[in-house]
Formats: C-alpha cells, sequence, structure tokens
C-alpha cells in the first residue's frame, strides 16, 4: 500500500508542473590534429599532453574525455582500473588490457589504454567516444579530427541512447521493449529505480523491493486496492506471467491522472511497473504497451541494452561529482536517502542484514577537524554502551588507502542477544573538507570494507560551489528545566520533553533512544512503608512472568530530598532484550515515579549516571 500511494501522490505533483526537468541543449565537440597538444573541448582551446596514433587508433588523455562528455571517473590504483560513468552507460577498463566492460556485456578494443611517460593516462578515443554515443570523424584537407554528440538530456530519447529493440538489467534480470519516444530521466546507483519520461512528463516508472516477510500476495493485492479509493476503477485482476510469477494488474484514473499498475513477484522480491500519465495523451497506449512488454528476464543480449552498472566482479562504482568522492560497493548494496545533501548512507540489500555505511562531509575549521571529530565520536558512542559487550581500539592514526591517511577507531559488540557487530569509524580531510566514513557490519566484512577503501578517491571540492557545511551536533553539554505541575527537573539537552502534563512526562534521549517516564500520583494514605509494600508486591509478579526476569532486587536510595526504592528487571520482546529500571518514592501525600528503559547494548552506562542526575534535581 505504502508503494501504490507513493505512485498516486507523485502522479498528482507531475500534472500540477511541480518538480520540472533540468534543462540544457548543449553539444559535445572535440575538435584537433594528431601531434598538437591544444585541443578545442566544446568550444574552450585545452592543453593537455599530445594525442598520439597506435595502428590506426588515436589515442587521447582521459581528462579529454571527462571533460568533453562530462563523465565520472573512478580509479582503481592496486589493479590499475578505469571505470567511467555515463547516462545508461559504464565503461570499465584496465591498463595495457584489450578487454572492456560496457555495462554487463565484454568487448574488444584493438589499443589497449596506456599509462605514458609523465603518468597521464592514454584512452582509444574512438571506441570510448562511439560507446556514448558519440560520432568520430577525420577531415582529409584539414587533418582535423572531429567528434560530436548531444549531450544526453531531457530533449533525448532513449533511442538517442539505443537502437537495440530492448532495454534491461541482466544483473536484476528484466527487459522490456525500448521506450524510443521517451528519455530516462532518473536511475538510482543501485538499478532499484528506474524513471522514464516524455516532453509531456508523462512517466513510466520501474521499482523494485524486497518482499516483507509479513507480506502475502492476497494482502497486498487488497492494500493496493484499497488504495485506489478515489479513482475510477478500470482493471484489479490476479494473472500469472508466462514464468510462472504471480503478478496483479491495476488501471484506474481521475480527471487528471490515468495509472497503469503492474506489481510481479519473484522470490524474496517485489518488481513495480506504473504508467501515470494526462488521460488524454496522445501516447497513452504506447506507454501502456511498453510497460506490458516487462517481463521478468534478460532475453536476447544482443537485442537488449543493458542499463546494469555491476562489474564482472560484482561490484558498482558510486561517484558523486558535486562533492568529488567515488568508491566502490558490492553489488547487493543499495543507497538510502538521507536527510542532507553531505550525506550518503548505504545499505545492504538484505531486509535480514543491519549491514550498512555512511558517508558525511563537513567544512574544516579550527574546532573541527580529522582528528578532533574522531575523538569526539569516539567519546561519544563509547560512554553509551554496555561495557560488559562492548571494546574498543581507541582512536589511532590510519592509512585509509595509498594516498589517503587520517583517523579511525574500532568498537565491537560481542554477547548481545542480537546486536553484535563491529562499527569501524574512520576519518580524513581533503582539502577544506572533513570526511567520515563509518561502516557498521554484523560479522566485520573486511573484504567490502577494504574494497571500498582501496577505491575511494576524494578530490578537492570546490569550496565556492559546495559552501559551508557545518556539523549539527547535539548539545550534550547544557541543560534545561522541565515543568510537571508545581515540579521541576533539570536535563540535559540529550533528552527530549514529550507528552508533558500536570502529573508527568515523558523523556526520549536523541542518541540512544532510551527513554525515561515520569508520574505523580495522589495517595493520602500513601506511606513509605505502603510504597515498599508495592514495589516488593511488584517483584513478586515480575519473578512469576514467564518473558521477565528481575535482575536487581528491591533497594533503597536517597536522591534530593526523597528516598526511594527501586529494582532493576528484563525483558525479552521480539527477540529484542530490554531493561527496566524503575524507582518509586514519597514525600507527604504525593508518590514520584521514574521508569528508565534501556536496550541491552546501552544498559550499565553513563546513561545510569545521568537519570540519577535527573531524579536527583526534582524539585517538590
Amino acid at each position: 500500500m505504502k508503494r501504490i500511494l507513493s505512485i498516486i501522490i507523485t502522479a498528482a505533483l507531475v500534472f500540477s508542473g511541480i518538480g520540472a526537468m533540468a534543462e540544457g541543449t548543449d553539444s559535445i565537440n572535440i575538435t584537433f590534429k594528431v601531434g598538437e597538444s591544444v585541443l578545442s573541448i566544446n568550444g574552450i582551446d585545452t592543453k593537455v599532453e599530445t594525442p598520439y596514433v597506435v595502428d590506426g587508433t588515436t589515442l587521447v588523455p582521459l581528462r579529454v574525455i571527462t571533460e568533453a562528455f562530462g563523465a565520472e571517473v573512478a580509479w582503481e590504483d592496486s589493479t590499475q582500473t578505469i571505470t567511467l560513468t555515463y547516462p545508461g552507460v559504464t565503461i570499465q577498463m584496465q591498463i595495457g588490457s584489450n578487454g572492456a566492460q560496457i555495462n554487463s556485456h565484454t568487448e574488444n578494443m584493438t589499443i589497449a589504454p596506456v599509462l605514458s611517460a609523465g603518468g597521464v593516462t592514454m584512452v582509444p578515443l574512438r571506441f570510448i567516444s562511439e560507446t556514448f554515443g558519440a560520432e568520430v570523424t577525420y577531415d582529409n584537407v584539414t587533418e582535423k579530427i572531429t567528434v560530436t554528440k548531444d549531450k544526453i538530456n531531457e530533449q533525448n530519447t532513449v533511442t538517442g541512447v539505443t537502437e537495440m529493440s530492448r532495454i534491461g538489467d541482466s544483473y536484476y534480470g528484466w527487459s522490456m521493449n525500448t521506450p524510443s519516444e521517451l528519455f530516462m530521466e532518473d536511475r538510482s546507483f543501485d538499478g532499484l529505480h528506474t524513471t522514464f519520461v516524455d516532453e509531456n512528463k508523462n512517466l513510466l516508472t520501474i521499482d523494485f523491493y524486497s518482499m516483507d516477510k509479513d507480506l502475502s500476495f492476497e494482502k497486498d493485492f487488497s492494500n493496493i486496492k484499497d488504495s485506489f479509493q478515489g479513482y475510477i476503477l478500470i482493471k484489479a485482476d490476479k494473472l500469472t506471467d508466462k514464468h510462472g510469477n504471480q503478478c496483479m494488474h491495476f488501471q484506474a484514473k481521475d480527471k487528471t491522472t490515468f495509472i497503469d499498475y503492474t506489481c510481479y513477484y519473484e522470490n524474496n522480491m517485489i518488481f513495480d511497473i506504473t504508467v501515470k500519465a494526462d488521460p488524454n495523451a496522445e501516447n497513452l497506449s504506447d506507454l501502456i504497451d511498453t510497460a506490458a512488454s516487462f517481463e521478468l528476464a534478460f532475453g536476447d543480449k544482443s537485442a537488449t541494452y543493458d542499463l546494469s552498472n555491476v562489474s564482472p566482479e560484482g561490484y558498482r562504482t558510486f561517484s558523486d561529482e558535486r562533492y568529488k568522492i567515488s568508491f566502490t560497493l558490492p553489488a547487493d548494496w543499495e543507497q538510502v536517502s538521507a536527510d542532507e545533501e553531505n550525506n550518503f548512507l548505504f545499505w545492504k540489500h538484505d531486509p535480514k542484514s543491519k549491514d550498512h555505511v555512511n558517508l558525511e562531509i563537513y567544512s574544516k575549521s579550527s574546532n573541527l577537524t580529522a582528528e578532533i571529530l574522531a575523538n569526539k565520536d569516539y567519546e561519544s558512542n563509547i560512554k553509551n554502551r554496555n561495557k560488559e559487550l562492548c571494546e574498543s581500539s581507541g582512536v589511532a592514526v590510519y592509512q585509509v588507502n595509498d594516498k589517503i591517511k587520517g583517523y579511525a577507531y574500532k568498537i565491537i559488540t560481542s554477547g548481545s542477544r542480537n546486536d553484535d557487530g563491529v562499527l569501524s569509524d574512520i576519518f580524513f580531510e581533503v582539502g577544506e573538507y572533513v570526511y567520515n566514513i563509518a561502516f557498521y557490519t554484523e560479522n566485520d566484512e573486511r573484504g567490502m570494507i577494504n574494497k571500498l577503501l582501496s577505491t575511494l578517491k576524494a578530490d578537492t571540492i570546490n569550496a565556492n560551489e559546495v559552501g559551508v557545511l557545518i556539523r549539527n551536533d547535539y548539545e550534550d553539554d547544557t541543560t534545561y528545566v522541565s515543568k510537571i505541575g508545581k515540579c521541576t527537573l533539570t536535563l540535559p539537552m540529550l533528552w527530549v520533553e514529550n507528552n508533558l502534563s500536570s502529573t508527568g512526562c515523558t523523556y526520549y534521549h536523541k542518541i540512544t533512544d532510551n527513554v525515561l517516564g515520569m508520574e505523580i500520583f495522589e495517595d493520602s494514605g500513601a506511606t513509605a512503608e505502603t510504597v515498599k509494600e508495592f514495589v516488593e508486591q511488584r517483584i513478586k509478579e515480575i519473578s512469576r512472568s514467564s518473558d521477565k526476569k528481575i535482575v536487581q532486587d528491591s533497594m533503597s536510595k536517597r536522591m534530593g530530598k526523597i528516598t526511594y526504592y527501586y529494582y532493576i528487571y528484563s525483558m525479552v520482546y521480539e527477540d529484542k532484550l530490554s531493561y527496566f529500571t524503575e524507582f518509586i518514592g514519597i514525600s507527604g501525600k504525593k508518590i514520584y515515579t521514574f521508569k528508565l528503559t534501556q536496550s541491552e547494548i546501552t544498559y550499565d552506562s553513563a546513561i545510569n549516571d545521568e537519570v540519577t542526575g535527573i531524579i536527583n534535581s526534582l524539585t517538590v
């Protein structure tokens, strides 16, 4: 239901004119004469290492390709591998090797890329240019070579990228008829989302999801059908495709939007193919036919253009031109939307896995360097953890790869019920910016981490373009006063008020998600003795429970002007172990209770001392 509701909301935005596409019709043009070091690249004279010819093949500096086409480049030093990424095309080449990986298929080059004596990467011009869809010509009179092509932008249809009759993704195993009148507006790094659009903003999208373990085909069908309330429902069919996969097909419309939606089930994946269009669009039937041609099979490789950017070794290269960074991740990792544009988050595409990588980039200052940030984050992370379950290495100088040095620490959690894992936190600087890459892996997957770091490339960011990136840290050294009726509590800023009333409040800890509840009760007959008896009875009830266990029997402690009886018990819920500390005290005819809820990982940490301080601060 969440999926189709998202589709409907997006459709409303599309046809209201929100989310207009970027503009640009600049052409790519490279003109030069072999033997000359000055080339015209898109109208700008540029001096480069002189191009030369070997066995009829012209070799040019890699810089010529990246500047002319705007292609993103990644370099893996250990294998001398070059990866070029361009809309719809990924080329992977190796110095000295004639084989080139184009998306997921291999082609041979007549001449292999080489490193010049000056260390410049020289690549075959025609092979790369034509793979990117450009035309290469030679003028016998002027002896000039010219490369021309319209940039891939909103005015280019998919036909401008490929003449093949089918388009698909060999990694995920799908294909469909080439949407010849559409262009590819968006494709996610992980290939889980692809959007095709026409000049009138009619859309065809392809999305993949891991199947929710509690979701059945029948339940999903019912939920999606219900989500079309407010639309005229034209079709609602349960089908089986020619490969034996269950699928469902819906069509619905209102005055502004027509939706054609098909959902396929295969193993543990759900495939959504959606058309969102103006009901009066001239090409509506073509859009529906293209969506109907989708199938869960890649098909004939010679007739199917491959959108996959997965290398033969099973890796994808992520790159971001604005932040000048690139690295390689396994193909089964996906990029997840983050709140800030300087935050890049990746998760292993497995609902059972907790493995993830988080990259954050901040402006460097006298108060924020890689070393300062490493120590600050280490102290914050280690102080809020259960010392019996966690061990750490402390902050140390760390060689990220052969070009980058920084600082790092590691925290290993072991012996917990289900939260064992390794946090590897790495910090380094390039130019005016500080980078923080945090790895969390359940099994300390060094192969994945080492691969990412060995391929990591961080060039100097254009500070004039990116600007200042301030890290918005939590204020953990200041306090505020919370008023509950006539009482007050003083709390660190990390504890946030929620559901405040005259008789109680709940406080949430921003970093650990621990919860502290406080309540006040009137009881004219209450005494210290009756409170003690209540606590003892409560402990007996917990002891008889099958899912709870007393960790610490009743004890008394004076905090502020009140003596509290307190005890600790644990409980397992959905395979999660939590600890609960309950404090009950009396002053006059009022009973004051506090209940601290902690996860297994944060139990018996600095949080306990903070809570003691909070209770001590109570004024009555």
